[in-house]
């Protein structure tokens, strides 16, 4: 009701003053006062401060305009973490590109104690150098990039001490607890222009490291070199000398089976490599001995390395160095040669072929042709059936030389003359 009055009052001032019911004259003397104060407070009400909120109220806003505040250092925090990060990748880049040859001089150093990581640089199937197709799929060439150790003497350049010697590694894969011996095809402390390009530096060199490596059903290691492709890691240690020549041999017989060839092409290319022979260091501490090599394999297609033995024996000439090759009979390898050449043949690349396994009619005709009595030597790689057939067999721990036997002690060699590699 007290609401609804001044509805009332409104509605009674429309009348001359005087004028009106009794009730509203009434009302309008005792509400007159209140009236147009009611009116005017409505028409002119001040502005009232705003009321101050509720305690509950008031932490529910400071809570919401603390987690804007929160939130919006929080986005300011990770755009600038964002901004830090990606500085670091870009300044990361930078140090990779520049750091690059730093780190390629930092490189492992192999030694002959401790096995260090290595990476292969490239890997082929070890091509039939006769037939110039792909070969028997059981070789394969290995390239490695090492960096060796150089000795006052081998700073200088081809040492002939290292020119006499065959240089040996070990090789294993991370994954497995087994280590097999391999002979680079290449000696690595021996400069030569046959070998592949290295990096000379004055106390280390960077050394291209060929390994040709068969693959057999119970060898491990082989099977892992087989299974490898470009960049992928392996453990090499090295490197020992499986021979060393004291510098008298006048004469050298090289006996080789299947990739026993390997540590006998090093010593070849050594001595007579494209640069060996007009190298004064070479020819100054050593004389280069006569060699005659007898390479066996087991059909046509696993003789490898063929064109570098012809190269290597063109360059030493004939009568320093002679090769003759043997393949078993057995393994149908006339029918082969028909195919390739038309006929049965006693001749590949300069070199003569022979029909059967090195025996001991072949040995007595080597050995009528050599000095076998004075400053002539014998060394021999192979399978165990074929070194034990013409040397003997080594002794039980793998490592020492064992007595002499075989083909060569039934033709009067000495021990002393013969090495077993």
């Amino acid at each position: 009701m007290q609401m609804l009055r001044p509805r009332l009052l409104r509605s009674c001032q429309a009348l001359p003053r005087g004028e009106g019911c009794a009730r509203c004259i009434r009302d309008r003397s005792t509400a007159a006062p209140s009236a147009p104060t009611v009116l005017s407070r409505r028409a002119s009400r001040p502005s009232r401060p705003p009321r101050p909120l509720p305690l509950s109220a008031r932490h529910a806003s400071t809570s919401t305009a603390g987690r804007r505040s929160t939130a919006s250092n929080g986005s300011a925090r990770g755009k600038i973490l964002y901004l830090l990060v990606g500085a670091g990748i870009a300044s990361a880049a930078v140090y990779s590109k520049t750091s690059q040859p730093l780190r390629a001089q930092r490189r492992n150093i192999i030694a002959p104690d401790t096995f260090q990581e290595f990476r292969v640089t490239q890997k082929r199937i070890a091509s039939s150098t006769l037939l110039e197709e792909k070969g028997d799929g059981e070789h394969v060439m290995l390239d490695v990039d090492v960096e060796v150790s150089l000795n006052e003497d081998q700073q200088g350049g081809q040492s002939g001490k290292e020119a006499m010697c065959i240089h040996t590694l070990h090789l294993a894969s991370p994954a497995l607890s087994i280590q097999r011996p391999y002979t680079p095809l290449y000696s690595p402390f021996v400069v030569s222009n046959d070998a592949p390009a290295s990096i000379k530096t004055p106390k280390s060199a960077l050394r291209k490291v060929q390994l040709m490596i068969k693959k057999y059903n119970d060898g491990e290691v082989g099977r892992f070199a087989h299974s490898l492709a470009s960049g992928d890691q392996i453990l090499l240690r090295g490197f020992d000398k499986s021979w060393q020549g004291d510098g008298t041999e006048t004469e050298l017989i090289l006996i080789a089976g299947g990739t026993g060839i390997t540590p006998m092409h090093q010593l070849i290319s050594s001595l007579f490599g494209s640069n060996a022979s007009s190298n004064s260091a070479a020819t100054a501490t050593t004389t280069k001995p006569k060699i005659t090599l007898l390479y066996s394999a087991h059909q046509i297609s696993a003789l490898c390395l063929l064109p570098e033995l012809e190269d290597l024996r063109q360059r030493a000439g004939a009568e320093r160095l002679h090769i003759e090759l043997f393949v078993d009979q057995h393994s149908h390898s006339h029918s082969l040669y028909e195919r390739v050449f038309g006929r049965r043949t006693k001749e590949v690349r300069g070199m003569k072929l022979n029909g059967n396994r090195v025996g001991l009619k072949d040995l007595e005709r080597i050995a009528k042709q050599k000095d076998a009595h004075t400053h002539c030597k014998v060394l021999i790689a192979g399978p165990d059936g074929m070194v034990e057939a013409i040397a003997g067999p080594k002794a039980r721990d793998g490592k020492s030389q064992g007595e002499l036997g075989g083909h060569l002690s039934h033709l009067g060699w000495k021990k002393e003359q013969v090495w077993k590699l």
